[in-house]
């Protein structure tokens, strides 16, 4: 008498050595009689063999079948668990790889604060001496153009400034310095506006000039 075993198709293989291809292929042709079964969300091909009285196996004869199915079935189950756990292992390797990614993107985004900290306060230092510098050149303007105004005059509110040099220290371009000048030219002897011998325009500092200098 005959028995009917069921096996996996890896199980299968491990007990004929066959390779994995040829025994689904052997599946297609019909060379093994096979069934889909489904584990949970697989399927899985289910492989009925013949096992003779000879034969010495786990399945002989006298076993009971109901145990031989039981044992099947535990076998099965844990087939299925070991893939489980394989597939959740993946998943936890994954999952570690993406933590130290993310604490290497963080550690070099750590370093980048650091190195943009130290380029700033570098650049810091470099800009205070020019600053400084800035200052100094402004202070001295302003004391040259302390030196714009004419001391011939004792009353404050009739000392006289040079046109010239209050444009070109407001920074004003030459052709916008020669429009400004030009209206000043047409105002002489008005409004406080006067010219020495060396042709250079001298306006009050009483005055309020703010229509002649519009550019």
């Amino acid at each position: 008498m005959e028995n009917i075993r069921e096996l996996t198709v890896l199980q299968y293989q491990q007990e004929t050595g066959i390779n994995k291809d040829k025994i689904l292929y052997q599946i297609k042709k019909g060379e093994l009689k096979a069934e889909k079964r489904k584990f949970g969300k697989q399927e899985k091909w289910i492989i009925k063999t013949v096992v003779k009285p000879t034969e010495k196996t786990l399945f002989s004869n006298d076993k009971p079948m109901e145990e031989l199915k039981e044992l099947e079935s535990l076998r099965l189950e844990v087939a299925e668990i070991r893939g489980e756990l394989k597939g959740k292992n993946e998943l936890i390797t994954e999952f570690k790889k993406s933590q130290e990614q993310q604490t290497e993107h963080i550690n070099t985004l750590k370093l980048t604060c650091n190195l943009l900290e130290r380029e700033n306060g570098r650049l810091l230092q470099i800009k205070a001496p020019q600053q400084e510098q800035s200052e100094q050149i402004i202070i001295k303007q302003n004391s040259k153009a302390q030196n714009f105004q004419e001391p011939q005059e004792k009353n404050p509110q009739e000392l006289k400034i040079d046109l010239s040099k209050m444009l070109l220290d407001r920074g004003l371009e030459i052709k916008n310095r020669k429009k400004i000048k030009a209206r000043f030219n047409k105002q002489l002897g008005k409004r406080g506006i006067s010219k020495n011998e060396k042709g250079n325009i001298f306006i009050s500092s009483s005055e309020n000039y703010e229509d002649l200098l519009k550019i």
